[in-house]
């Protein structure tokens, strides 16, 4: 993967015939107000498909007439014609490509989208839809890493029972008596046993001041895109 820093967004290049990019600041716009003209660097000829977000596991097909500000944390979708959206500030933005199928693919996903397998679910859609997993690019967008991410005990806690001891330890780290969460790291090991080209960006939203971080800035936030060339 190939990541492009452009003046308003990074771009991830992992094939011609896909666009993936991640905004930097000063973007800061409500969800209504989501459009080509207020985001000027998608494509006129692409409608823009977005949900409101809410932490869930609800990933949703998104084509030509999809309805915006449906409820959810995931779209999917085989057309040409639209442009995937979603919104972050410091959560982790998945990014899918079937090569072959040609379908995209956009997943918010939070801790608690994490914990409920969000991306094991957008993974058996893709396959639902005739993708075979082999042909899949799966990128990892910017987050707020284990480097900045603190967390509480009682976080660590509450997920301890519910997970494998090695997948908390690949997704936590103890440090200075601190507590680490990795949303990208447990993400990761939760694709292990499947055969997947992944691809992770290393950019962390709280270390990189060009980007919004909840964490640093308690306002403001970033969008993922995604779209066909």
């Amino acid at each position: 993967m190939k990541i492009i820093d452009h003046e308003l967004y990074y771009e991830f290049r992992i094939a011609n015939d896909v666009k993936m990019i991640y905004t930097k600041k000063p973007f800061s716009l409500n969800l209504r107000e989501l459009s080509n003209d207020n985001l000027n660097f998608v494509p006129k000829s692409k409608k823009i498909k977005y949900l409101k977000q809410l932490h869930t596991d609800i990933i949703y097909k998104a084509e030509d007439d999809f309805i915006n500000f449906q409820e959810g944390d995931g779209l999917i979708s085989s057309s040409l014609d639209v442009a995937l959206v979603a919104y972050f500030a410091d959560c982790l933005p998945i990014y899918f490509y079937d090569s072959v199928k040609k379908i995209i693919g956009l997943i918010h996903s939070g801790y608690k989208g994490s914990f409920n397998l969000i991306i094991l679910k957008m993974l058996f859609m893709f396959e639902k839809m005739g993708s075979t997993f082999e042909d899949l690019k799966i990128v990892f967008g910017p987050y707020n890493r284990s480097c900045c991410y603190e967390v509480s005990e009682v976080f660590l806690k509450e997920v301890s029972n519910k997970f494998s001891k090695d997948l908390l330890d690949t997704s936590f780290a103890k440090r200075d008596g601190k507590i680490y969460f990795d949303n990208g790291s447990f993400n990761l090991s939760v694709l292990s046993s499947f055969n997947l080209n992944i691809y992770n960006s290393k950019l962390c939203t709280y270390c990189l001041k060009n980007l919004y971080s909840y964490r640093r800035l308690r306002k403001g936030q970033s969008y993922a895109l995604i779209w066909r060339i």
